[in-house]
């Protein structure tokens, strides 16, 4: 049995328009590479971040599940704070189905988020043979079928509009986890600045390079690996002369595990490398 969640998809980009002047009476010059790079590293870092069930939450999810499943429990554990679950096992296809949805922060404070997500998981031994029981696996293929979400902080909304996985893990056997595989994710971001508001709508597109992290518990300390990606957006500037549109596309690397690495990602993109907090995505030095 698979669970189904309301998603939102097909996501059409109509043609953006200038609204309220023209170029000419609009800022000289509302946008810049360094901007738009700033932009792109905002969206990227919310978007891999733990408490928003970014890309490391849901690597560390398919790495949990095992340990959820093998103990044959649908509801959370210590390491799944704020969230529920539905978990069903379809004996002739050997596939687990999960649907998830946590909860984040308190509405109106610093920080919430709300998400959902409903996934497929098959397991094998060492043979590569599927299999039923999650405890002696030694890998699994992980699909994401959909998920719902938003995040909201002071400075930042972030709306998802669409979402999917193909994930391979394998050494389940150890206590460390290798995820390799594609996350794609669209979503709208809407930045409040001091000049006016910034709304980024963009596609996103992962790669899990030997992404390593615990077998059962979240993923913002102890990861290691790489994650190369490619960031296609349209941003909309809304500020006091009027509103500009341009379209911006970046391709980016992020590595863990420097300098120790416990819970900073490495984000390189346009020649600046940026740091981010692997549980909020929050940006160093960015307002």
């Amino acid at each position: 049995m698979t669970f189904r969640f309301l998603s939102v998809t097909g996501v059409l980009l109509g043609a953006l328009v200038l609204a309220g002047c023209d170029a000419t009476d609009a800022d000289p010059d509302p946008f810049t590479d360094a901007s738009a790079d700033e932009d792109a590293v905002v969206s990227i870092a919310a978007a891999i971040a733990v408490e928003g069930g970014g890309a490391l939450d849901l690597a560390g999810g398919a790495a949990a599940s095992a340990a959820a499943e093998e103990a044959g429990r649908s509801g959370p554990g210590p390491f799944d704070a704020g969230c529920t679950f539905e978990l069903t096992y379809d004996a002739e296809a050997m596939l687990w189905s999960r649907f998830w949805q946590c909860e984040r922060g308190e509405p109106g404070g610093p920080f919430y988020s709300l998400f959902s997500r409903t996934s497929e998981t098959q397991y094998y031994d060492a043979d590569g043979t599927p299999q039923a029981d999650p405890e002696t696996a030694v890998s699994a293929h992980f699909e994401l079928l959909d998920g719902e979400g938003r995040v909201v902080r002071p400075w930042l909304r972030h709306e998802l509009l669409d979402l999917g996985a193909d994930l391979d893990l394998t050494d389940l056997d150890t206590d460390l986890v290798t995820v390799n595989g594609t996350h794609v994710r669209s979503a709208t971001d809407t930045l409040r600045t001091f000049g006016g508001e910034r709304t980024v709508v963009y596609d996103l597109a992962l790669t899990y390079l030997d992404v390593r992290g615990p077998r059962g518990r979240e993923w913002d300390e102890n990861v290691s690996g790489t994650i190369e990606g490619q960031y296609d957006a349209v941003r909309t500037f809304d500020g006091p002369r009027g509103t500009v549109t341009e379209e911006i596309s970046r391709t980016f690397t992020i590595t863990f595990g420097e300098d120790g690495g416990e819970d900073v990602a490495y984000i390189r993109l346009g020649g600046e490398t940026y740091q981010a907090d692997l549980t909020t995505g929050e940006v160093e030095g960015l307002e």
